[in-house]
């Protein structure tokens, strides 16, 4: 039987077959690969669910960076120390980073593929440093939602706006002010390591991350 811990883990840094699995459109088109290319076409869809969920939960000591050439990091669990990911879906033009993410999720992969890797190990192995182009800080109802949609519409700039990621880091208040700084660098390193070097990066904050972190 195929090892599918090990398998899994071939998947995740597989650009051509990752290329297919977001390109299914069902759960069974989805499975139908996977028990191609694993030999399990015995293995019932219960029993691949269950087996998919065990390799989701155990953090993988998958290098970082290299993962993030493919996969987006959408969520920080202070409690655990971990990051998920999801595989990403085009560009990011909702008004809110979040309603990106929930259109990457929808995708039958993300629903499937949930790998988690641990913290300490990011933070150890980061080498590329994204320096934004700007940050937009703001209060309620000012107009800011209109400016950095309007920027996203900009082939070369990318707005990560009100992104959940930073705003968990922030809130990680077992943390002091430069470990937290460190670890928001960390963050925005890895949601966009897979742009093109030319891409202008722009962070949108939500109206209460300056309070979280001038409270400090």
């Amino acid at each position: 039987m195929t090892d599918l811990r090990a398998a899994f883990r071939e998947l995740l840094v597989s650009p051509a077959k990752l290329a297919q699995c977001a390109n299914a459109t069902s759960m069974t088109e989805l499975f139908a690969l996977l028990k191609r290319w694993w030999q399990l076409e015995h293995l019932s869809d219960q029993r691949l669910i269950d087996e998919l969920n065990a390799c989701n939960r155990q953090p993988l000591d998958l290098d970082p960076e290299m993962l993030a050439t493919h996969w987006l990091p959408w969520r920080y669990h202070a409690k655990t120390q971990t990051i998920s990911w999801c595989l990403p879906r085009g560009r990011p033009t909702e008004p809110f980073f979040d309603q990106y993410i929930e259109r990457c999720r929808q995708l039958p992969v993300n629903q499937f593929l949930q790998p988690k890797t641990a913290l300490q190990q990011t933070l150890d192995n980061i080498g590329h440093r994204q320096t934004p182009a700007g940050f937009i800080f703001h209060v309620s109802r000012c107009g800011s939602t209109l400016v950095s949609g309007c920027l996203a519409e900009l082939q070369r700039t990318h707005v990560l706006s009100e992104s959940p990621l930073l705003t968990e880091a922030l809130l990680d208040h077992d943390r002091n002010d430069g470990e937290r700084l460190r670890l928001l660098q960390t963050l925005l390193n890895l949601q966009t390591r897979r742009l093109p070097a030319s891409a202008a990066v722009i962070v949108k904050w939500n109206a209460w991350d300056l309070f979280h972190w001038l409270r400090r």
